[in-house]
């Protein structure tokens, strides 16, 4: 079956998705994308919607840890609490790297566009464009109580908090500020600029929920656009994830303090209408929650 689905997207001329402008016209695409099935087409779908989706987090300029390697035509941009540990630990036991790897392209700009990490920002608009660009994003609310016993495993006075207690502090904050890294959104992370300024466009973005089921295809797209070593790798990189592969389950309560890493629904209608999380259910398909009612516009 692995097989299968490597011919079958070998068969197409390219795994990028056509070029658009900044504008949102469609430019003269070079190549032809493969034609995706099933949730690969999804996820095409919705990065579609992603780089159309007027983010406000877009504008603020900031950078995204990510797995960058021009060499195998792949850049994964890090989305925390939405299986980024997974994914990154099967590129590392299969391909060897890891966002601390460093090529030559990229080296001279080491100290400039990362903390010890590749970042979007370690590459210009032309290097991103020539590779298969893809993230994981995950349902707002559920990401955000994971982030919530992520925290929990952090020193600091936030271990000691609920999730509702966690959520009041975060909503004071000015938008684009965040009481822990693990409370970043999906918009907030897949919003990483490049080395030239611009917002980094996606070809793909899974949803977790469906990461399980995707995967062999995605990891097909993935062989074919690498090096010619990387072919035979298609069974070890496609294999099911385990469960020893999935990190970070935590206690949905507190052992120390009682208290639930679940958002009550009044938070949950705060969480939906509030600068910080609203474009998760603008700018991602996911349904917004009953006590949030209908309203989706991006504010």
């Amino acid at each position: 079956r692995l097989a299968n689905l490597l011919d079958a997207v070998t068969s197409s001329s390219d795994h990028r998705a056509t070029p658009v402008s900044r504008r949102g016209v469609l430019a003269t695409a070079k190549t032809t994308a493969p034609v995706a099935t099933g949730l690969l087409a999804a996820a095409a779908a919705r990065a579609a919607r992603w780089n159309a989706c007027a983010a406000r987090f877009k504008e603020k300029g900031h950078r995204t840890d990510a797995v960058v390697t021009l060499k195998d035509k792949m850049i994964f941009v890090d989305n925390v609490k939405a299986g980024s540990a997974t994914v990154r630990k099967r590129l590392k036991e299969v391909w060897g790297i890891t966002w601390e790897t460093w090529e030559s392209d990229m080296k001279d700009r080491r100290a400039r566009c990362g903390r010890g990490r590749t970042t979007t920002a370690c590459v210009t608009e032309a290097q991103a464009n020539a590779t298969l660009r893809w993230a994981v994003v995950r349902d707002p609310v559920a990401k955000l109580e994971s982030g919530v016993r992520q925290i929990w495993e952090r020193p600091g006075w936030n271990r000691f908090l609920s999730a509702d207690e966690l959520l009041r502090k975060q909503l004071e904050l000015n938008p684009g500020t965040f009481v822990d890294e693990h409370f970043e959104p999906n918009a907030w992370r897949l919003s990483g600029r490049l080395k030239d300024g611009r917002a980094l466009r996606l070809d793909y973005v899974v949803k977790l929920e469906e990461l399980d089921a995707a995967w062999p295809e995605l990891a097909a797209l993935l062989v074919r656009g690498a090096r010619g070593s990387r072919q035979k790798t298609l069974a070890t990189l496609a294999a099911p994830f385990t469960e020893s592969d999935k990190r970070n389950h935590h206690e949905v309560i507190n052992a120390k303090t009682h208290k639930s890493s679940r958002l009550s629904p009044a938070m949950v209608a705060r969480l939906c209408d509030s600068p910080h999380f609203a474009d998760e259910w603008a700018c991602f398909d996911y349904p917004r929650p009953a006590v949030c009612g209908n309203n989706s516009s991006v504010l």
